[in-house]
């Protein structure tokens, strides 16, 4: 996959009080921001065909994805639909492949086997624990037989729940599920392919994050 389109920041709309998209503009904090989603992009198959976004958030990587892919989905469960296509629309990017809906990866509604690829971004640790089981099996079952699921997300440690809390956010309280868990979950109903953290000089725990490739097994 390219390199990160990074769009200019006035074309986006922050869609929640979550959502990290200023982070994404800053001094070298944004740098981490820009390789985490450079990370996903990296572990993307260079054909997409249809794609599932789980928690588009503002929409700032659908850009670079467009031209690689043959349609969009995009899930989430804010209520700034209009934004994200009045910025889509300031890309120039045309409306009738991409499709934006308010859901649940709890309860996302789609039909079996419809999607190539899903792509997750900060998500998972959003869930509880015992909420991941049921998120796994609702894209297993819309993933078609040997597609492809790409997920980034945080580790735990001493160290990111310091930052968190200076960030006023409650680490425990946001991000209750542990990359074990999620990797746990995750290898129920997937086969792994290739597993990053980073720093890649550190083990996970003391990381910053993991990214995941996984595929579908086809049973």
């Amino acid at each position: 996959m390219p390199k990160l389109i990074l769009p200019p920041r006035s074309f986006i709309t922050r869609t929640n009080p979550e959502d990290a998209i200023e982070f994404y503009y800053r001094p070298l904090i944004g740098k981490l921001y820009q390789k985490k989603t450079q990370d996903v992009l990296n572990m993307l198959p260079d054909k997409l065909g249809r794609v599932l976004e789980i928690g588009y958030g503002s929409g700032i990587i659908i850009p670079t994805l467009y031209s690689h892919l043959e349609e969009y989905y995009g899930i989430d469960l804010h209520n700034k639909i209009k934004e994200v296509r009045q910025f889509l629309k300031r890309m120039n990017m045309d409306k009738r492949n991409i499709h934006l809906s308010k859901r649940s990866i709890l309860n996302p509604g789609f039909k079996r086997n419809l999607f190539d690829t899903v792509l997750s971004i900060s998500v998972f640790e959003h869930l509880k624990p015992e909420y991941l089981n049921r998120a796994f099996l609702n894209i297993k079952k819309i993933l078609k037989p040997g597609g492809i699921l790409v997920s980034s997300f945080p580790t735990k440690n001493i160290f990111l729940e310091t930052a968190f809390r200076l960030m006023r956010f409650d680490p425990d309280e946001h991000h209750p599920s542990s990359p074990g868990d999620i990797l746990s979950g995750l290898q129920e109903h997937f086969t792994i392919e290739r597993l990053e953290k980073f720093p890649s000089c550190l083990p996970m725990d003391l990381g910053l994050y993991v990214t995941a490739r996984h595929r579908r097994k086809r049973s």
